[in-house]
C-alpha cells in the first residue's frame, strides 16, 4: 500500500492510499477521523489489479499525492496510474467526492523545462512541484534521470544533471 498524508481547510488529517477492492480491482481511496472515527471513502473506478512481485525494487503504477485545500473551496488531489493516465481530482470537503478535475501542475509548465538537456541515452526529465504559503507562490524542482531500472547493475552511468528550482506563477 501506497499512502501520502494530506489535510483539509481545518487541519483534519486525510490519509489517501491504494487497495483492492471486492472485485479485486486497485483502487485509490481517502480516509479522514471524523466524529472520532476514521470514514473512508473511495476515489476511483478503475477495472485494473496491480500485482505486486518481482525481484529489485518494485515500480509504482499508482501514486497518490495528499489531499490539500484549493483557493476555490475544494480540495485537491494529485494521481498517477501507469494505465489509466494522470490527473488532479477536485474533492467535495465535507463528502470527500470527486466532483471534478484541475489542470495537472505540468500542463502549463513551458516545453523547454520538460526537455532533456543532457546528450545521454535514455534520460528522462523529472519534477517535483510545491506551493508557498500564498497560492500564488509555486516551486518546481527539475532534474535529470536514466528510466527505472528495478535495482539492476548499469554498465554506463550517466553524467550528474543539474538540479534547478524554478519559480513559476510568483506575482
Amino acid at each position: 500500500m501506497c499512502q501520502s498524508l494530506g489535510f483539509d481547510s481545518s487541519n483534519r488529517p486525510i490519509v489517501s492510499y491504494h487497495k483492492h477492492d471486492k472485485q479485486g480491482y486497485t483502487q485509490a481511496y481517502c480516509a479522514r477521523l471524523e466524529d472520532g472515527e476514521w470514514k473512508v471513502y473511495q476515489l476511483s473506478d478503475w477495472d485494473y489489479r496491480w500485482e505486486f512481485g518481482g525481484g529489485g525494487s518494485i515500480g509504482a503504477e499508482i501514486r497518490l499525492g495528499g489531499a490539500k485545500p484549493h483557493e476555490d473551496g475544494h480540495l485537491s488531489m494529485t494521481w498517477w496510474h501507469l494505465k489509466k493516465g494522470s490527473g488532479v481530482w477536485k474533492l467535495d470537503e465535507k463528502t470527500l467526492e470527486v466532483v471534478g478535475t484541475y489542470p495537472e501542475p505540468e500542463a502549463d509548465l513551458p516545453e523547454a523545462i520538460l526537455k532533456v538537456e543532457l546528450d545521454y541515452p535514455g534520460m528522462t526529465v523529472r519534477t517535483a512541484n510545491g506551493r508557498g504559503e500564498r497560492h500564488d507562490e509555486r516551486y518546481l524542482l527539475k532534474w535529470e534521470t536514466l528510466v527505472a531500472n528495478r535495482d539492476r547493475p548499469r554498465d554506463d552511468i550517466p553524467p550528474p544533471s543539474e538540479l534547478r528550482l524554478y519559480t513559476i506563477g510568483r506575482r
